[in-house]
């Protein structure tokens, strides 16, 4: 079997040709620079690349979306077996759902609106119906969409829910362990996450609100210290730190403590990174230039680090074993230059 890498392409330093440079102060500011241009500027794409043995890769396809990508998933939307992507938009308001065809290519499918500043989205089957249902995050209407689905992977006109200021990432889990999806939502304006409890039937109730260091903008849940409870593990931008909180039997979390990154961690991933059977943290550090890796001690916790130097400004990361030895490996994106995330061009986060 082949693996696809997929890189959705955003305001960065390899994607002039595509996309109005980044650095806009507001999202005002940003649309009037680019407004003498619109008929000339072409607008995101996504990128797919094949894999191939030994960890190598061919180019797939390339394939037009809205403004700024900012977020990705892969799923079979429409139930055919293939795989699907979903990608958020976050100037152009909007989700491009691109469905997949055999072999290489994936095929344009009507485009949902969002809300403002989508910049995060995941799939669940939130009301058990057996069809693939989307949650996006929308960092400028302080919401979380969500998109029912439908036959033939269409969707439903969308229900926001309120939560709290400029969400930017959120994670499906089943928080409560009633066996239905939840949404943990991370709060960057807030300093906080945001607990959606799944009613089964695609609604969601509040749950609690779960304080994090400050600007919180990517959130994992997992089982960190092997009680077979979901905890969360939280980047805060501004903070330098991951914020832990564990997970209790009541649907609970407690504060676990922080670890140290580096400057400005913007993604995170958990995986057992070493071998030893234990998860460890890895964050792609947008200040630093570089991921740092913490070591798991089991029992939720975790030390020392490891720091490697990828590039400017790294946004993003994922953890697979790309060349088939069986050790996982690491794939980081990094702009090169200052691209500013949606919420961070909108209003700076409070301090």
């Amino acid at each position: 079997m082949r693996r696809k890498l997929v890189v959705a392409l955003g305001l960065t330093a390899l994607l002039v040709p595509f996309l109005p440079p980044p650095g806009s102060p507001s999202r005002a500011a940003a649309q009037a620079a680019i407004g003498a241009r619109a008929q000339e500027e072409e607008p995101g794409r996504v990128a797919t690349f094949l894999g191939g043995l030994g960890g190598s890769f061919q180019e797939g396809g390339s394939y037009a979306v809205g403004d700024y990508p900012y977020a990705v998933t892969a799923a079979d939307l429409n139930g055919d077996g293939l795989a699907d992507l979903a990608v958020a938009n976050a100037d152009a308001e909007t989700v491009t759902l691109l469905y997949g065809l055999a072999v290489t290519a994936c095929q344009p499918h009507p485009v949902l609106d969002a809300g403002t500043g989508p910049t995060a989205v995941a799939v669940a089957d939130f009301n058990g119906d057996g069809h693939p249902d989307l949650a996006v995050a929308d960092s400028g209407d302080n919401t979380v969409a969500i998109f029912l689905g439908h036959t033939y992977g269409t969707f439903r006109s969308p229900a926001w829910i309120p939560v709290g200021s400029h969400p930017t990432a959120l994670v499906v889990a089943d928080i409560n362990h009633d066996g239905i999806p939840d949404l943990a939502v991370a709060d960057t304006g807030a300093n906080a996450i945001s607990v959606l409890l799944g009613e089964g039937d695609g609604h969601f109730r509040p749950g609690a609100t779960l304080a994090t260091g400050r600007s919180p903008d990517a959130i994992v849940a997992t089982d960190l210290n092997g009680d077979g409870i979901p905890d969360l593990a939280v980047a805060d931008f501004a903070g330098d730190t991951v914020t832990l909180l564990s997970g209790r039997p009541d649907g609970t979390f407690g504060r676990a403590g922080t670890v140290a990154t580096g400057n400005d961690p913007d993604a995170l991933a958990i995986a057992d990174l070493n071998g030893d059977g234990r998860a460890d943290l890895a964050t792609a550090d947008y200040g630093s230039g570089a991921v740092t890796i913490i070591d798991g001690r089991g029992g939720g916790q975790f030390g020392p680090e490891t720091t490697l130097t990828v590039g400017p400004h790294p946004t993003s990361l994922v953890v697979h074993d790309l060349n088939g030895d069986g050790i996982l490996d690491l794939a980081v994106t990094f702009t090169g230059a200052q691209a500013q995330a949606p919420w961070r061009r909108m209003q700076e986060p409070p301090q």
